[in-house]
């Protein structure tokens, strides 16, 4: 089993730090604690820096720091990585800054050296990584579909902006996709959701267990499927056919 480890908006800053003073020697501190953790990959799902997309030194900056625990990563651009749109380009010049260039010239693109889509595969599992700006200029949706369409492991799909609202209340609650890349997230998940079903379906539940702990969890309504035989025979191949049973109440 491939064990993944995501963490998500780190906004990293060179010294001297100007929006969160003393955020690098945190951070150092607590990606370096992360080795008493056993995982097989990390992945940093965007935001990596509060000003790369204006300055390529702060995304080299994320990056050595990353390189530093050794193992394998996969990155995709938050909006202070990669600007969305020209319009909060223009609105937060510094943090947010748009670049009207081909994406192999943007800074995440010349500091990391991949394209919009990224694969990583690691045993039973494949991570995909994209990253979107409005418009999708760098024609990340169409190399998505066709990396989802070819896969042949369970895939685990990974960006910056989240399709549905993460809290209730506060920040979180109004942060998404709009004003970022609305469409392009629409269009996202229309290729991420063909098994999940708009209306009624049957919840998900999933049970871990293992020498130190046991727990049960029921995904959100959200993820309510369809239960076809494409879906049952495609989880049973994933996860064994023992490890998968339909109840009935």
């Amino acid at each position: 089993m491939t064990t993944i480890l995501h963490v998500s908006d780190l906004h990293y800053e060179r010294p001297p730090e100007r929006r969160s003073p003393g955020i690098t020697e945190r951070l150092g501190r607590a990606l370096g604690s992360l080795r008493a953790h056993p995982f097989d990959v990390l992945v940093v799902s965007g935001d990596l820096t509060s000003y790369g997309t204006w300055d390529r030194r702060e995304l080299e900056g994320v990056r050595a720091l990353l390189e530093r625990l050794g193992t394998a990563t996969l990155v995709v651009p938050g909006n202070h990585d990669l600007g969305a749109n020209r319009e909060r380009g223009e609105r937060y010049p510094v943090f947010e800054h748009y670049e009207a260039v081909a994406w192999q010239s943007t800074n995440f693109a010349r500091v990391f050296g991949q394209g919009p889509v990224v694969a990583l595969r690691r045993g039973d599992v494949t991570i995909l990584g994209v990253a979107l700006r409005e418009g999708d200029t760098d024609g990340a949706l169409g190399e998505l579909e066709r990396e989802l369409a070819s896969a042949t492991t369970p895939v685990v799909v990974v960006g910056h902006y989240p399709l549905e609202p993460v809290r209730d209340r506060g920040i979180l609650a109004r942060f998404g996709a709009e004003g970022y890349v609305g469409q392009e997230m629409a269009r996202l998940r229309e290729l991420l959701s063909p098994h999940v079903a708009a209306e009624g379906g049957v919840s998900v539940r999933i049970s871990y267990v293992c020498d130190q702990a046991r727990c049960e969890a029921v995904l959100g309504d959200a993820w309510r499927i369809v239960p076809s035989e494409e879906v049952i025979a495609a989880l049973r191949q994933a996860l064994d056919a023992e490890n998968v049973l339909t109840m009935y109440d």
